[in-house]
């Protein structure tokens, strides 16, 4: 954990994301909070620090994935988790040179761990960025591999 990855994009998007922790099984926030049969919550704690000279706006929650020890990969699950935010409903807004922290949650088959976590800058207000233009990178987790 600790670990920071640098997204950019041809938009003049500069972010630093860190991985500050990785909470696996994370316990649903309240009593509507609960995983799928079969699953279990993952949470994946996120400092996003804006390194650009404009102001970010997006929602973690489409930028956020994850890849399982099978090798599948898995997009944000909404429902909240204890002791850890979402940043405000998935949405960071920064000003230059600021940051915010907050969780993304993941539904994740019992007996499946993640194995890397990827962030991709792909939606800025007004404009939409094509999936080949922007830059998804990825950190792998200790012991993954």
């Amino acid at each position: 954990m600790g670990a920071t990855l640098g997204v950019s994009d041809s938009s003049g998007t500069k972010l630093d994301v860190t991985v500050e922790k990785v909470i696996d099984p994370a316990s649903g926030a309240n009593q509507y909070s609960n995983p799928a049969s079969g699953k279990h919550f993952v949470g994946v704690k996120l400092r996003v620090r804006n390194k650009a000279a404009t102001s970010y706006q997006n929602n973690a929650n489409n930028e956020t994935t994850i890849v399982l020890s099978s090798g599948k990969t898995r997009h944000a699950d909404y429902n909240p988790i204890a002791g850890c935010g979402n940043f405000d409903n998935g949405q960071i807004k920064l000003a230059s040179g600021a940051s915010k922290t907050g969780c993304v949650t993941f539904q994740v088959p019992n007996g499946q761990k993640v194995t890397k976590i990827l962030y991709g800058n792909t939606v800025f207000p007004g404009n939409t960025v094509p999936r080949e233009t922007s830059r998804t990178r990825g950190l792998d987790m200790p012991g993954s591999g």
